[in-house]
């Protein structure tokens, strides 16, 4: 089981992760029309078409998953790793959460089974995140599960009538990271495709 290298699906007891591709792209261009969701993606609450949205969709991405809910199938969160810089071994990853599932276990749950991909595909020595104060709330406590802060700027960002600060967090390999992703194992199963068969393993307490 060691030798298995084509592992399609991350899943844990809420969510799985699955690859975005183009039939979600309306869907996704949807979500951030919605005026909360619009206000914290990188647009900061402007419009984009959707050709724009299209055009620029893959742009310093180097790998972008859904997440949806592993019992009805509802997406919970879109993550995205961008900026990836393989010299300084470092990429940043960003995660927009689709309102129903905000500041719930299953949203914490995608963080970190994302954090694990990145970890367990590349050789990053750490993954940043830039968090605006007013997102605070619905992701710190499961970024703090495997990272730490390493920067806040006051007074970075005006939205919602006044000025918020940025946080930057960063997730190193590391023992705490290690903790966590020792965690992930013992509930997560990974959907292997072999051929024409799709097949489920616990790999237990592998790293």
């Amino acid at each position: 089981m060691d030798d298995l290298n084509d592992q399609r699906r991350n899943r844990g007891p809420r969510v799985r992760l699955t690859a975005v591709e183009q039939r979600h792209l309306p869907a996704l261009w949807e979500l951030i029309q919605d005026p909360e969701v619009s206000r914290r993606w990188r647009t900061a609450g402007a419009s984009v078409s959707p050709e724009e949205f299209s055009s620029t969709f893959w742009d310093g991405v180097l790998v972008q998953h859904l997440a949806v809910d592993a019992e009805g199938g509802q997406p919970v969160a879109w993550l995205i790793c961008y900026d990836a810089n393989r010299r300084q071994s470092r990429a940043y990853f960003a995660v927009v959460g689709f309102p129903e599932f905000l500041a719930t276990r299953a949203l914490r749950d995608a963080i970190h089974l994302f954090i694990d991909y990145l970890f367990e595909t590349w050789p990053f020595r750490q993954v940043l995140i830039d968090v605006p104060e007013f997102n605070l709330q619905g992701i710190e406590h499961a970024i703090l599960r495997a990272g730490e802060r390493v920067a806040v700027i006051p007074e970075y960002l005006y939205m919602y009538g006044c000025w918020w600060s940025l946080h930057t967090f960063a997730i190193r390999r590391g023992e705490r990271l290690e903790e966590l992703r020792r965690l992930l194992r013992r509930e997560r199963e990974v959907r292997v495709a072999a051929g024409p068969f799709e097949f489920d393993v616990n790999p237990g307490g592998r790293t």
